[in-house]
């Protein structure tokens, strides 16, 4: 019997590996993910030159693009 409690094997229920309801999506992974945080993001593309929205996910390409650049030249300076 299907309780809903997302027991391992039932069609539909939620599940720890990225199924329905888990918040992951087929681009990206889920809410609570590590990383650098939006607004840090937007910022960073917007000073490269890299056109982005102002409000919304952003895409998978530019937070590659900000970690690759993060690991070769290190974080910029910040300003006080």
């Amino acid at each position: 019997m299907n309780d809903g409690s997302g027991a391992p094997g039932v069609p539909g229920a939620p599940s720890a590996l990225g199924g329905p309801g888990s918040g992951a999506t087929a681009d990206g992974p889920g809410p609570g993910t590590a990383g650098p945080e939006g607004e840090t993001l937007h910022d960073w593309a917007r000073a490269h030159g890299i056109a982005v929205n102002d409000r919304g996910r952003i895409p998978s390409h530019i937070r590659d693009a900000y970690e690759q650049a993060q690991a070769t030249y290190g974080p910029a300076p910040r300003n006080p």
